[in-house]
C-alpha cells in the first residue's frame, strides 16, 4: 500500500507530534508498506517551503515553539496525492487540509490524526483562553482541517470522547502514539538510584503545566534528595531557568 503522510515539520526533533509521526512511518515501512513525506525539509519524499507568518507577534510565538508551518503548493501536493492509496494528515493546518480536499477529490481515503489541541494554541495567547476561544478553534478543526477525512486516529479514549461530544462526524480509531523501542529494550534499574531522579521531557509551554514540578519540589519533604531535569525548549524556558536558579 502506497501511505502518503502530510505533515508540516516532519523532520522536528524536538515536538513530540513529529517524533511521534516518524515512529509511525518507521513501522508502517516495518510492515512492508510503501510510504511518503510531505513537508518542510529537503529530506522529504515531496519537499515543500515554510509558510512565513509576518504578523510580529505570533509570528514570535511559533519562534519560540520553535515549529515550522508548511506552504501548500498545489502542484507538489497533486503529485504527491495522485502517487498515493491513502493520505494520512497530521496537522489541521493549510498543508494537511489541502491535501485532503484533493484527495477527496480524487476519491482516495483520508486519515487523520488528532496530536493538537485548541488549548496549544490558545495556553501561550491569554485572550484567546477561554471556552469561547477553544470552542472556535474546535469547530474550525471539524469544519475545516478535518472536513474531508474518513476516520480520526486519536491516542486516547477521553479524547475520543471528547471529539463526540463536539460532534465529529469520522470514525474515530485509539491508537496511542506510543514509546520506542530503545525505551522498553533497556535495562532497567532494579533499585531507586541516588540522587532520586525525576526526569520531565516536553515543550516549554504554558499548557504542559511543568510549573507543577517546581511548586511540588517547594513542598516536598525530601527535595533535597531530587534531581529534577527538564529536557526541552520553548517559549517559558528563560522563565523555568529562574525557578531552577
Amino acid at each position: 500500500m502506497r501511505i502518503l503522510i502530510v505533515i508540516d515539520d516532519y523532520f522536528n526533533q524536538s515536538n513530540g507530534m513529529c517524533i511521534s509521526t516518524q515512529r509511525f512511518v518507521h513501522e508502517y515501512k516495518k510492515m512492508g508498506q510503501e510510504v511518503r513525506v510531505l513537508s518542510t525539509g529537503e529530506k522529504a519524499d515531496y519537499p515543500v517551503p515554510e509558510l512565513k507568518i509576518n504578523i510580529p507577534f505570533i509570528h514570535g510565538l511559533i519562534a519560540k515553539q520553535g515549529f515550522h508551518f508548511a506552504k501548500p503548493i498545489r502542484k507538489t501536493l497533486i503529485k504527491a496525492v495522485t502517487w498515493a492509496d491513502i493520505i494520512q494528515i497530521e496537522t489541521p493546518f493549510p498543508v494537511s487540509w489541502r491535501a485532503a480536499k484533493l484527495a477527496k477529490k480524487q476519491g482516495k481515503p483520508v486519515i487523520g490524526t488528532f496530536h493538537i489541541y485548541p488549548q496549544n494554541v490558545t495556553a501561550s495567547v491569554p485572550f484567546l483562553n477561554n471556552r469561547l476561544g477553544n470552542w472556535c478553534f474546535m469547530l474550525f478543526f471539524r469544519e475545516k482541517s478535518f472536513k474531508n477525512c474518513d476516520a480520526l486516529q486519536v491516542p486516547t479514549a477521553k479524547v475520543a470522547k471528547w471529539l463526540n461530544q463536539h460532534h465529529f462526524k469520522q470514525k474515530l480509531f485509539v491508537v496511542s502514539n506510543g514509546i520506542s523501542d530503545k525505551f522498553i529494550n533497556n535495562s532497567h534499574k532494579d533499585k531507586v538510584g541516588h540522587p532520586f531522579t525525576i526526569l520531565c521531557i516536553g515543550r516549554f509551554s504554558h499548557e504542559k503545566k511543568q510549573d507543577t514540578l517546581f511548586k511540588a519540589m517547594q513542598l516536598a519533604k525530601h527535595s533535597s534528595e531530587i534531581r529534577l531535569i527538564f529536557a526541552g525548549q520553548g517559549p517559558l524556558k528563560k522563565e523555568y531557568e529562574k525557578l531552577a536558579s
